[in-house]
Protein backbone atom coordinates (compact mmCIF):
# COMPACT_ATOMS: atom_id res chain seq x y z
CA UNK A 1 0.00 0.00 0.00
CA UNK A 2 3.06 2.60 0.48
CA UNK A 3 4.25 1.85 -2.94
CA UNK A 4 3.40 4.81 -5.41
CA UNK A 5 1.85 2.59 -7.96
CA UNK A 6 -0.72 1.99 -5.73
CA UNK A 7 -2.22 5.70 -5.23
CA UNK A 8 -5.48 6.17 -6.16
CA UNK A 9 -4.07 9.46 -7.28
CA UNK A 10 -1.81 8.20 -9.72
CA UNK A 11 -2.84 8.71 -13.55
CA UNK A 12 -2.02 6.82 -16.17
CA UNK A 13 -0.07 7.99 -19.20
CA UNK A 14 -0.85 6.57 -22.55
CA UNK A 15 0.76 7.05 -25.87
CA UNK A 16 -0.49 6.45 -29.00
CA UNK A 17 3.36 5.00 -30.12
CA UNK A 18 6.09 3.40 -27.82
CA UNK A 19 9.53 3.02 -29.06
CA UNK A 20 11.92 1.45 -26.71
CA UNK A 21 15.37 0.67 -27.95
CA UNK A 22 18.08 -1.18 -26.69
CA UNK A 23 18.45 -0.26 -22.81
CA UNK A 24 15.71 2.02 -23.26
CA UNK A 25 17.82 4.07 -26.20
CA UNK A 26 15.59 5.82 -27.39
CA UNK A 27 12.95 6.13 -24.82
CA UNK A 28 10.10 7.42 -26.04
CA UNK A 29 7.42 5.91 -23.70
CA UNK A 30 9.10 2.81 -22.64
CA UNK A 31 9.28 4.70 -18.95
CA UNK A 32 5.62 5.69 -18.79
CA UNK A 33 4.66 2.05 -20.32
CA UNK A 34 6.50 0.31 -17.60
CA UNK A 35 4.96 2.21 -14.72
CA UNK A 36 1.29 1.62 -16.42
CA UNK A 37 2.26 -1.82 -16.18
CA UNK A 38 3.04 -2.27 -12.50
CA UNK A 39 0.36 0.27 -11.53
CA UNK A 40 -2.08 -2.37 -12.97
Amino acid sequence: MASPYASASRAPKPRAVVECGSSSNPNLGCTDERQDAIAA
